[in-house]
């Protein structure tokens, strides 16, 4: 292959790639949809859909959005402890990817501190909380 097919060729996955992702990002917005009209079981399959494909992609960005809010919709679904460990997921695979300080991974923190502490765990959502503060910069606090 020639060097302008070379670069064709991976112009094409390129855009294959995102393309999966904004089919992701599509499904996550599809699946708060679904929630609201109380989809609750579709709304979770598309949601994790979703995680699925935007994982395959390499979007992180989408891939966190996807743990937020399958988390969310498992804690307004009263199943914390299920919530409280996609938190927990999302967190991890935010240090995994280096986007420990995105807007979907401090979120994902918050939420998860807030679940634990809904859950009656407090040395955890008080370790959850420490962790948390020891990803935020003194120059924030």
């Amino acid at each position: 292959m020639d060097l302008t097919g070379s670069l064709q060729h991976r112009a094409g996955e390129a855009i294959g790639a995102e393309a999966i992702g904004a089919k992701a990002d599509g499904l996550i917005t599809m699946s708060i949809c679904a929630q609201h009209i109380g989809e609750d079981e579709l709304s979770l399959r598309l949601v994790r859909d979703a995680r699925r494909l935007a994982h395959r992609a390499g979007h992180q960005t989408v891939e966190l959005r996807s743990y937020y809010n399958l988390g969310l919709q498992l804690f307004d679904s009263g199943r914390l402890a299920e919530a409280a460990e996609v938190f927990r997921e999302g967190e991890q695979r935010a240090e995994e990817v280096g986007l420990g300080w995105s807007g979907y991974a401090i979120d994902l923190r918050v939420v998860h501190v807030l679940t634990m502490y809904q859950l009656g765990e407090w040395d955890r959502a008080e370790a959850a909380a420490r962790i948390a503060g020891r990803a935020v910069s003194a120059t924030v606090g």
